[in-house]
């Protein structure tokens, strides 16, 4: 057995895990900006192609991290878009006196993507991990008042769902 080879490979999973949510945001926040609830599959791929320019930005070293983000991603992405009236009513109901288009919009999808991953990927990833990984995104891509709202909020939500 060698330990350091499998530090690596959990290193690996953890970059393409991160990369996948950040890709999933940052789809989710082109569509809503386009005013649309789904992407077409060809605006779809054009957005992986995309993303590969960007894999080093993103932290992936190898086609393989790449491969395993957007295959993940596109998980968080479909399952957000086809829960999203779902997704929205839960959020909504989360976030006590805010509506979903008075959030700001990274917050809105950043939300919709940690709540996709929550409440429909519990095998893949634990809650709490999903949790975690949101309010830490949320410091890097929102405003300084952004990891208090998402945590917040995705708290409740998952209070409710337990």
């Amino acid at each position: 057995m060698n330990p350091a080879g499998d530090d690596q490979q959990q290193l690996a999973f953890l970059r393409a895990r991160r990369a996948a949510r950040v890709c999933a945001m940052r789809c989710l926040y082109q569509l809503d900006q386009a005013g649309k609830a789904a992407a077409e599959p060809q605006e779809l791929e054009r957005f992986w192609e995309q993303a590969q320019e960007l894999a080093e930005e993103l932290g992936l070293a190898t086609p393989a991290e790449f491969a395993a983000a957007r295959a993940y991603g596109n998980d968080l992405i479909r399952i957000a878009c086809n829960q999203r009236e779902s997704l929205d009513t839960k959020i909504a109901l989360a976030s006590r006196n805010w509506t979903l288009d008075r959030m700001g919009s990274v917050d809105r999808n950043l939300l919709r993507v940690a709540a996709a991953e929550m409440l429909f990927l519990q095998d893949a990833t634990p809650p709490l991990a999903a949790l975690d990984e949101a309010i830490e995104l949320a410091k890097e891509y929102g405003d300084r008042q952004s990891a208090r709202f998402v945590n917040g909020i995705l708290d409740a939500l998952l209070k409710a769902a337990t």
